[in-house]
């Protein structure tokens, strides 16, 4: 998708720059990311705003909002609906899949 498209894990207080080039790599990284950074961009919104405009998948883009607004969630149990949201619209391949 290349970097102006990418989805950048910031943070709250910017300490992070880390991109994601796809849903693969966002997956990843947002296994990865601390739970402050997680919900720092879950608060805002800005997931489901990537999946609508650069992903352009309204529907993922709703069920994203649905768990973004969802103030019940804790980090973990977000992430995990996040990541279950994406794998149920794709067939993403994981790095033990592949290797």
């Amino acid at each position: 998708m290349g970097t102006e498209r990418s989805f950048y894990f910031r943070g709250p207080n910017l300490e992070l720059n880390l991109s994601a080039c796809n849903l693969r790599e966002f997956l990843r990284i947002g296994d990865e990311v601390s739970d402050p950074v997680w919900e720092h961009h879950l608060r805002a919104g800005d997931y489901s705003a990537w999946f609508r405009h650069v992903i352009r998948d309204d529907v993922l883009a709703r069920e994203a909002s649905d768990i973004e607004q969802d103030l019940a969630l804790s980090p973990g149990a977000s992430r995990d609906e996040i990541k279950q949201a994406v794998l149920r619209r794709y067939r993403i391949r994981t790095s033990r899949e592949i290797g």
